[in-house]
């Protein structure tokens, strides 16, 4: 620990004409999602029926260099599920009408990269910044069903699954005092988490069936947030 001090120490030590040499703020926003998690498509195993949610995130980048540096971040991501398509279709093969019920898609990621952010002369408490980052994500599918007086007549089952994810960020921050300040930022991530056995059991004309299936799950959010932080 006192090592790690010390350099940062020493960083701070090397750039004291520089500011926002360090910065660790906490995010919240709009979470959209895009591609293969968002289709509807129920002949299609990696759908994820995913519509519009929100995520969480944490990040703090160390800029020992005039405009560079590194960052590190982690988030958390809900997605709400859109069970209108499953339950057209558990309705044209039963000739019911029982509303589908499913709880949330949840994921959550950690990653590292490079950071880059400029001051612009003239706004001395404006700050640019961007950043690159790729990591780890982990994903679960959720319960998704229509269920009626004890019968299933379509289930899709809780599946977890993770894989490498990568992210592009844009944002502006405002000091408003000393240290303190807010912002708004938007960003890209992409991932492909793998699933495996996730198991779906239907009824149709009074048979029940159930199958397994295990498939890569092309993953896009766009991740619009507000900011809050320090920096030093």
């Amino acid at each position: 620990m006192k090592k790690w001090l010390w350099i940062l120490g020493l960083i701070l030590g090397l750039n004291v004409h520089a500011q926002d040499i360090l910065n660790v703020q906490v995010s919240s926003g709009v979470a959209v999602p895009l591609g293969t998690v968002a289709s509807h498509d129920i002949k299609d195993s990696a759908s994820g029926y995913t519509s519009t949610g929100g995520m969480l995130e944490f990040r703090m980048g160390i800029k020992p260099w005039k405009y560079i540096g590194v960052c590190i971040s982690g988030g958390l991501g809900l997605l709400p599920i859109n069970t209108k398509s499953i339950q057209n279709y558990a309705a044209s093969q039963n000739g019911i009408t029982t509303k589908a019920t499913a709880n949330n898609y949840r994921f959550g990621y950690a990653s590292g990269g490079v950071l880059f952010a400029y001051r612009p002369p003239v706004r001395d408490r404006w700050i640019l910044d961007a950043s690159v980052t790729a990591g780890y994500l982990w994903a679960e599918m959720p319960d998704i069903g229509v269920v009626d007086a004890g019968t299933i007549y379509y289930k899709s089952y809780q599946s977890s699954g993770g894989g490498w994810m990568a992210s592009a960020n844009f944002s502006f921050r405002f000091r408003v005092y000393k240290s303190f300040y807010i912002g708004s930022g938007i960003e890209y991530l992409y991932a492909r988490p793998q699933f495996t056995n996730l198991i779906v059991e239907e009824r149709a004309s009074g048979n029940t069936s159930t199958h397994q299936s295990s498939f890569t799950q092309p993953m896009s959010v766009i991740y619009w947030s507000g900011q809050l932080g320090v920096t030093f």
